[in-house]
């Protein structure tokens, strides 16, 4: 069984880096196990982690259980210095959402329901029921302009 290195990086930038013992083999590690033993060894009150590792190149997120063994597979052919893997976590502290706190009333407009545009015809009323009107419909006239010269 290998020691997991968790560096967890606080509010205030500075890094803590914990030493775990999961106490089970690497393989059988989920990532529930992973979060719940960051929460006791920080013991302070966070509700989540964002977990990444580094494969040489890029920081790669861990979201899942399935992310996690993959990140331990590469990790274990990649030993490091002192022979631990090394994870990377930073608390996830929760945004609340303005739109979710304002009221319906403050953006009456935003909320009013949406009324189908009555489609304008290009006829005149008077016109559809037959009665001649005023003005007729405008035609071009067709006959050719001469160009002044």
């Amino acid at each position: 069984m290998q020691i997991v290195k968790l560096r967890v990086t606080t509010e205030n930038a500075h890094e803590e880096v914990y030493r775990w013992d999961p106490g089970k083999p690497l393989i059988n590690l989920t990532y529930a196990n992973v979060i719940k033993s960051l929460r006791t060894l920080t013991n302070r009150g966070y509700e989540s982690f964002i977990l990444r590792y580094n494969d040489g190149f890029d920081m790669c997120r861990i979201m899942n259980t399935k992310d996690l063994r993959c990140a331990i597979n590469y990790l274990q052919q990649k030993p490091s210095r002192d022979d631990c893997l090394q994870l990377y976590a930073e608390p996830q502290t929760e945004k609340r959402n303005p739109c979710s706190q304002t009221q319906i009333g403050v953006f009456p407009t935003f909320f009013k329901p949406i009324e189908p545009k009555v489609e304008q015809s290009s006829r005149n009323s008077a016109t559809e029921s037959g009665k001649p009107s005023k003005v007729g419909p405008i035609r071009r006239s067709r006959r050719k302009r001469s160009k002044a010269v």
